[in-house]
Order: structure tokens, then sequence, then C-alpha cells
């Protein structure tokens, strides 16, 4: 999955990288689902 723009998953970009804080809640999610995180760059 590609991500772009999920406000709930995300608590901080780190700069113009692909780098983000998650929310201990999407990791939770993330984990029991077996996704692995992929984000766009912002523009």
């Amino acid at each position: 999955m590609r991500y772009d723009n999920v406000k709930p998953a995300v608590a901080k970009v780190l700069g113009f990288s692909r780098t983000r804080v998650e929310s201990e809640r999407w990791v939770v999610f993330r984990s029991w689902a077996v996704i692995d995180a992929y984000y766009c760059r912002p523009a």
C-alpha cells in the first residue's frame, strides 16, 4: 500500500522525505494487518 495524506496514521512528517512519526494506533494496526508502510514524499 502507498499512503498519501493519511492524517490519522501520521503524527509528524520529518522534512521532505518519506520518514514519518506514526501514531501508536496505526503502528498496532499495521502490525496486526501485516502492512508495510510506504509514504509519498511531500510536494
